[in-house]
């Protein structure tokens, strides 16, 4: 009885060892499955903002509001994250008439 429980321990160790191993990222930080849905959820909606660009030339925050039905900050976020990468550009610089391009 006492072998079968150090051998249970043993491999429940092993085992949370192994995962721990495999969930660690290069830079020593640990992904967890809540950052790995978050980051594809946000993937998704960047996606979806620049698909607003095949039914105009040039779209403003409260058009990524209303597609994606999300707040005034999100959407800001979005299209900053967006004019980040280099994928589209901001025209304007405060309020309506800010609007933004595809590159």
């Amino acid at each position: 009885m006492t072998r079968l429980i150090i051998l249970l321990i043993g491999f429940a160790g092993g085992f949370g060892a192994g995962w721990w191993v495999a969930m660690r990222r290069k830079d020593g930080g640990v992904v967890d499955a809540a950052n790995i849905a978050r980051r594809a959820a946000v993937q998704r909606a960047h996606e979806k903002v620049l698909a607003l660009f095949d039914a105009k030339t040039e779209i403003a925050n409260d058009d990524v509001q209303q597609a994606l039905g999300v707040s005034d900050t999100t959407a800001t976020d979005y299209l900053s994250a967006l004019e980040a990468q280099g994928r589209i550009r901001q025209v304007g610089v405060a309020g309506r008439p800010v609007h933004y391009i595809k590159n």
